[in-house]
């Protein structure tokens, strides 16, 4: 017979039944957190960050393997979706850019109140993720969480390369370490910053995928350090560009503006 979700909760605390019977414990709890999974699904479609927040609840009471494995897939899935977003923000007007980029904001943050310590085998999604924080966090967590996400998707992509070297997985390292480097950058780490961004530099020009973002990257570092001759010499490298991507060229003439 079905119960409802509450009583299966009660029942996993308190029944004697289940409590005697470890098949039945885990066909209740599978029934949980298939609801919980399903819940979670309609909140991102939804937008409801209350349901979204019990769906996890319900999945962290589970406390097994598949509630945690279906946690985490629902996590990379809003990361999914916040980079939809973003990529339908780089083709829209400024303004209703912002709003898309708002959507891809509300998902990044749905992805980490499912698995705060975002534990995906994807470079990709946690090279995503770790920028996120890093270019739009508000904390000293959020810096944090970068540089750790950041960090790991770089080892990810290493070990993918030494076992299937390509110029495709190379780009997409050098891309991850400018993540990188911008994490460090956001924890003032400044030294570090740098090697790591002069090093996607480099391979992004050996891949022929070098866009302005990089180069705009080094002078902020630069000039954050206090090095005003070589940040000058980065973002006038930006204005070379052939295109503003997005909105690079704008932003390296405001920088050289600054420097003093």
């Amino acid at each position: 017979m079905w119960l409802p979700e509450g009583a299966l909760l009660l029942c996993l605390g308190g029944c004697a039944t289940l409590r005697q019977n470890p098949l039945a414990q885990n066909a209740a709890r599978a029934v949980v957190t298939a609801r919980a999974y399903d819940d979670i699904g309609q909140a991102m479609r939804t937008g409801d960050d209350n349901r979204l927040r019990a769906g996890v609840d319900a999945l962290a009471r589970g406390n097994n393997e598949s509630g945690a494995a279906l946690r985490l897939a629902s996590a990379e899935k809003a990361v999914i979706e916040a980079l939809r977003a973003e990529a339908t923000a780089a083709k829209l007007p400024r303004a209703a850019r912002l709003d898309a980029q708002q959507q891809a904001a509300q998902n990044y943050r749905r992805g980490l109140a499912l698995a705060p310590d975002f534990a995906s085998q994807d470079p990709q999604l946690l090279n995503a993720l770790g920028y996120f924080l890093a270019d739009r966090g508000t904390s000293r967590e959020d810096f944090e969480n970068a540089e750790k996400l950041t960090r790991r998707a770089v080892r990810l992509w290493d070990e993918t390369i030494r076992k299937n070297e390509t110029v495709a997985l190379r780009a997409a390292r050098a891309t991850t370490r400018d993540s990188l480097a911008w994490a460090l950058f956001r924890r003032n780490k400044l030294a570090e910053a740098e090697t790591q961004q002069r090093e996607a530099i480099r391979e992004a020009r050996a891949t022929r995928s070098l866009s302005a973002e990089l180069p705009l990257h080094l002078g902020d570092i630069l000039a954050k350090a206090g090095r005003l001759s070589p940040a000058r010499a980065a973002y006038e490298e930006v204005l070379t560009f052939p295109q503003n991507e997005p909105d690079a060229h704008d932003r390296a003439r405001a920088a050289l503006q600054n420097l003093t």
